[in-house]
């Protein structure tokens, strides 16, 4: 992408890992360690490709996807009243982190990961 279109041009890429990726999960290592490797490759990209690109990631949170239906589905309640805004997260929240990141408003900012997790990192473990 970024010879086809970017190397004159400039740009902005997002790149969507996981709030997993930032931490440790029981069972799903793996997931969490390519997670990690893309909010890696976001730093990464983000100084070789600059100055003419800006290179950002999105970590979620748990988002109302069909992919993390096994998660949400059936425990929304529960899961909700920990969550320090109350909710679960939509598709929607998502995409508005990727436009404030394509966008000029984000015009300095390059090699960061953006946490849109409805605070759930921030929260007291449940244990």
């Amino acid at each position: 992408a970024w010879q086809a279109s970017m190397a004159e041009g400039g740009g902005s890429i997002i790149n969507i890992a996981s709030v997993g990726g930032m931490s440790t999960e029981i069972g799903i290592g793996y997931y969490n360690a390519t997670k990690a490797a893309v909010i890696h490759l976001t730093r990464q990209f983000a100084m070789e490709l600059a100055p003419n690109v800006r290179v950002n990631g999105i970590a979620p949170g748990l988002v109302r996807t069909h992919l993390a239906r096994a998660l949400w589905e059936g425990n929304e309640e529960t899961i909700s009243k920990y969550m320090p805004l109350g909710r679960i997260g939509e598709p929607a929240d998502i995409a508005h982190a990727a436009v404030f990141l394509a966008g000029d408003a984000a015009s300095w900012m390059t090699g960061q990961t953006l946490v849109v997790d409805g605070g759930a990192v921030v929260r007291p473990s449940i244990a």
